[in-house]
């Protein structure tokens, strides 16, 4: 599933179609992802993503969701997670 897939499907969400933008964030957060991840160098043994993988990622999310700027400002990462 390529990054506009991905788009479409997250802005069919009601709680992400309420943020213009951040359907296209997750498309490309998941574009990024998906290239870190295909590299073994980014996994450990049992196929997780490494530490350092994870802080990557979780500064390519940080770095788009700034890149729109004002539109996203009520979002944020969970830093908990699931």
């Amino acid at each position: 599933m390529d990054e506009r897939a991905i788009a479409r499907r997250l802005a069919a969400i009601p709680e992400v179609a309420e943020h213009p933008g951040l359907a296209d964030v997750g498309g490309a957060a998941f574009s990024f992802a998906s290239v870190l991840l295909d590299d073994d160098e980014n996994l450990t043994r049992m196929g997780n993503p490494t530490g350092e993988a994870r802080e990557r990622l979780r500064a390519r999310i940080l770095e788009l969701l700034a890149s729109m700027g004002s539109a996203l400002d009520e979002v944020a990462l969970d830093e908990e997670g699931p």
